[in-house]
């Protein structure tokens, strides 16, 4: 049986967002967050069904695909670029299912958006504004799930079944790319398994779930932290925190005052930036390029993962 597939990598940017794990904690053997019923996906959907698979769990109703898959695009092929996806759903939201019923495919899809957009968005917006963050690590991975966030990754497809005891291996794109839920961990004959939920119905793999190696979830390095409900207190509580990657031109702003402590630091440590205004000016690039530079970074002024390690470990 061939299942359909959806996702399309998201290319690396130095925008994105990143996970930080703000303070050790002692994780458990075994770990499983709670998972509802399996969808069984009629199209390239993947992407969508997993990021309303992750909405679902944060407000307890259903959402729809359509609105998502026919917006959340650059493109007109099918399939969806899942950091795309995950910028659509924070700007828009997502709508519940009683008003995005069924599934349609490209070209369909995309004029079904088109037609009801303005209402679509009328409904999806109080569903917006959930934010993402890039997870580099099986830590920030396991981390995130522990803290309640929701993970969505992208799989190279290699094969089509697990084997009898539930574990897919994902080691090449034979078949193309697949976007699924990760929800936990397991051990398996003394081997620790990511578990992951699927798409494609309750009658694949272990009642729609699987077994994947860690090292076959970094494999595609696209991993997406979700956090439906923005509350940056809690974020510190659960000890993870999805951050801004910074750079010339953003301030501080919705809560966020990671520019000014970004200036504390670089002037604390003898990087001069200026006053610290809360503004990522052009002295606040310079110092920034600086730090990277003695550091053996590429001096390109952005602070993402690499840079704030740097920042976190002084």
């Amino acid at each position: 049986i061939m299942y359909k597939i959806g996702a399309i990598p998201s290319p690396p940017d130095p925008r994105d967002y990143s996970v930080r794990t703000l303070m050790p904690v002692a994780l458990p053997k075994t770990f499983k967050q709670h998972i509802g019923k399996n969808y069984d996906q009629e199209h390239g959907t993947c992407v969508a069904q997993t990021l309303r698979n992750i909405m679902r769990e944060a407000y307890g109703i259903e959402f729809g695909t359509n609105f998502l898959y026919g917006g959340g695009r650059s493109h007109q092929m099918e399939g969806m670029i899942p950091a795309e996806a995950a910028k659509f759903l924070n700007t828009y939201g997502i709508a519940p299912y009683k008003n995005d019923r069924g599934e349609r495919e490209v070209m369909d899809v995309i004029y079904y958006y088109r037609q009801n957009r303005v209402a679509l968005e009328k409904v999806a917006a109080p569903f917006k504004g959930a934010i993402y963050g890039r997870a580099y690590t099986v830590n920030d991975i396991k981390s995130a799930l522990y803290a309640g966030y929701g993970v969505a990754a992208c799989f190279a497809i290699s094969q089509w079944n697990p084997n009898s005891k539930g574990i897919w291996p994902c080691t090449q794109s034979t078949y193309g790319y697949h976007e699924m839920r990760v929800f936990g961990w397991d051990v398996i004959n003394g081997t620790e398994y990511a578990c992951v939920q699927n798409s494609w119905g309750s009658r694949w793999g272990k009642r729609g779930e699987c077994f994947i190696s860690w090292e076959d979830v970094l494999r595609v390095g696209d991993i997406l932290v979700i956090q439906p409900v923005r509350d940056k207190e809690q974020e510190i509580q659960n000890g993870v925190e999805i951050r801004r990657t910074l750079r010339k031109g953003m301030r501080d702003e919705d809560g966020y005052t990671d520019v000014s402590q970004l200036q504390n630091w670089l002037n604390a440590h003898h990087y001069d930036c200026g006053t610290a205004d809360g503004i990522f000016g052009s002295k606040t690039r310079k110092a920034v390029k600086a730090l990277q530079r003695d550091n053996a970074l590429d001096d390109d002024g952005i602070v993402g993962p690499k840079t704030w390690r740097i920042i976190d470990g002084n």
